[in-house]
């Protein structure tokens, strides 16, 4: 695995300042040149990139909202086709070789598109990584964003960092009520401020997947400790998006883990926006990273630097967000499942 090339996503709603950010990151002034030129970028919205670069391409919208509503489920060729021409180019030399890949992708785009090709395209799958998903929220309109489209919501929710942009244009209010929203559904991102920006190496670290989930599981213990237990584990937005966090009491089998997730996904009247989570797998050493979005789990990616030192800081924790008509009894239901699969949970 530690061969695949990773590959992270900048996603935001219309007008969120995507590519300001890339242009920002990605400067001389910011970031390593030897480092940037070992970024390959794909673009799959009209933008300025102001980037002296070989391997800068244009894709066209990569998702299709299927009639059930869900756009993580089938992707255009356009992606697969990009993805796997960069690595044959760089195979042959015809461009220089690259480490990591960054796509910006449209505003009205679900990040979990690119989730789903990584993990289901053969070619993609054996040679790529999926590395986590920065998103951009507008504090001046943000707030709406999320409380009106449903792309939004998706965004924050699928967001391991949030960069916070034109918070030199809103209110103390607006950027407020935009943090308060964001934390609501996705207490465990990382949020930056556009103006206070760290360097590039740090960003792309904060959105990883695996380190995002360890650090902030253990952040979400000492924070609020036993608190996760009670009524504070589960919070309601606008009484249609339920994020449940469960303290996982013991170590958990494979088995006992994928059945107990294949009958959650199967729940009716829900839909699974984003699992999240870190959990001590029976046999294992090392703590391992889950996470899933819609009813697609991905593949368990097993943290090697938690074994020695940093195991004491970690603690199992599963994290769910749904929305849906029945969403308000999912906690009922899902620890039903749980205990019924011997994972007990606090």
């Amino acid at each position: 695995m530690s061969n695949r090339i990773p590959v992270t996503v900048v996603t935001g709603f219309l007008g969120s300042g995507k590519t300001t950010l890339l242009n920002r990151i990605l400067a001389p002034e910011r970031a390593d040149p030897e480092a940037v030129r070992r970024i390959a970028l794909l673009i799959n919205e009209v933008g300025t990139i102001g980037i002296d670069h070989e391997r800068v391409r244009h894709i066209s919208d990569n998702v299709i909202l299927l009639e059930s509503g869900c756009v993580c489920c089938s992707v255009r060729g356009d992606l697969v086709e990009a993805l796997r021409e960069l690595f044959l180019s760089a195979l042959h030399k015809e461009i220089p070789p690259f480490s990591r890949i960054v796509i910006e992708t449209t505003g009205l785009a679900d990040p979990a598109a690119v989730m789903h090709t990584l993990k289901y395209e053969g070619f993609l799958r054996d040679r790529y990584v999926y590395a986590g998903c920065i998103t951009v929220a507008d504090c001046v309109h943000g707030a709406d964003h999320l409380r009106v489209h449903p792309q939004a919501l998706q965004q924050a929710v699928q967001a391991d960092a949030v960069v916070l942009s034109k918070g030199d244009l809103a209110s103390p209010e607006a950027k407020e009520a935009l943090v308060d929203a964001i934390r609501a559904v996705n207490a465990q991102a990382r949020m930056f401020d556009q103006q206070s920006l760290p360097s590039l190496d740090e960003l792309l670290a904060a959105a990883t997947v695996g380190d995002a989930i360890g650090r902030d599981a253990a952040r979400l213990f000492s924070e609020r400790g036993a608190d996760l237990a009670g009524p504070a584990a589960r919070r309601l937005l606008h009484g249609a998006v339920q994020v449940l966090t469960l303290p996982v009491l013991q170590e958990v089998s494979h088995s006992a883990f994928s059945r107990a997730m294949g009958r959650v996904h199967e729940l009716p009247g829900v839909d699974l926006l984003r699992l999240k989570g870190l959990l001590r797998f029976k046999g294992e050493e090392s703590f391992s990273a889950v996470h899933g979005v819609h009813r697609q789990l991905y593949p368990i990616e097993q943290l090697s630097d938690t074994a020695p030192g940093r195991s004491g800081e970690l603690r199992p924790v599963l994290v769910f967000i749904v929305s849906g008509a029945d969403a308000a009894s999912f906690s009922t239901r899902l620890r039903a499942i749980l205990h019924e699969e011997g994972i007990e949970t606090g």
